[in-house]
């Protein structure tokens, strides 16, 4: 009997080995280049295919295969356009990995972003980010740096102020900060400009100041639950805490997917 239970043994794992087989094969095939050659939409909608696949690997915690697919899209996009397209993967991969905690893959493809596209704006400024979250504050500023000078002015002083105040030059960073938003008033992310000024004034503990700060840039911005979060804690660090549980349950009822407001109420 034990050798039929021996050979059962055998067959699932047999099986399984198959499936798991099968399921690379499967995955393998939506990376074959020759099934990119198609009308331009049909390629927009299997690059978009791709990065998911790639996502999911990411979620599977498996970066080689992450790695070897990201590679296969890259090429097939260097090949095929110009590079600020495959920079543009990139930096959202990049985004992908940041969000499964893989900081090694973030890394890895933002820099190789700005290799491939030195003049993208844009990539320069995620790069920025990346290094900040590792508390690479040199190498983050010199990337916000970089994306002020290929045309992103507000995003790249910005983030060099964020470097300041992380750096306690709290001063410095405040006058760059309101110097980004005198600058570009028009500019789309104008509210990012805002929300750091008034953290900076935050950090400052300048709270009555920080206070009116948020309270100004929701008026312009009252669709952002980041002003609104950032206003919350302030009334926090100012005792007001009735008020800043209204203010957490006005945005969670707002926003119920936002983080921070639930994790600021549960403080």
């Amino acid at each position: 009997w034990t050798k039929n239970f021996a050979n059962k043994k055998v067959r699932r794992r047999s099986k399984r080995h198959s499936e798991l087989y099968e399921e690379r094969i499967e995955e393998d095939a939506e990376f074959e280049p020759s099934s990119w050659s198609a009308p331009i939409h049909e390629k927009f909608i299997s690059v978009g295919k791709q990065k998911r696949g790639i996502v999911a690997q990411l979620e599977k915690g498996n970066d080689s295969r992450a790695r070897s697919f990201t590679e296969q899209l890259i090429t097939w996009q260097l090949q095929n356009g110009a590079p600020v397209y495959a920079a543009k993967s990139l930096c959202s991969l990049a985004q992908e990995a940041h969000h499964v905690g893989n900081t090694a893959l973030q890394l890895e493809w933002i820099q190789r972003a700005t290799q491939i596209a030195p003049e993208d704006a844009w990539a320069h400024g995620q790069a920025g980010d990346a290094y900040f979250s590792m508390f690479r504050f040199n190498e983050a500023n010199s990337e916000y740096e970089a994306a002020s000078l290929w045309g992103m002015g507000r995003r790249g002083e910005t983030g060099q102020a964020k470097v300041l105040a992380a750096t306690g030059h709290l001063d410095d960073a405040l006058r760059l900060c309101q110097l980004a938003i005198n600058k570009y008033p028009n500019d789309p992310e104008d509210h990012c400009s805002r929300a750091q000024y008034s953290e900076i004034l935050r950090q400052m503990w300048r709270l009555e100041d920080a206070l009116l700060s948020y309270d100004d840039a929701i008026e312009l911005y009252p669709d952002q639950s980041s002003l609104r979060c950032g206003r919350a804690a302030v009334l926090t660090d100012m005792s007001r805490l009735t008020e800043a549980m209204e203010a957490y349950d006005a945005i969670i009822h707002d926003f119920p997917d936002e983080l921070f407001a639930l994790a600021g109420r549960a403080d």
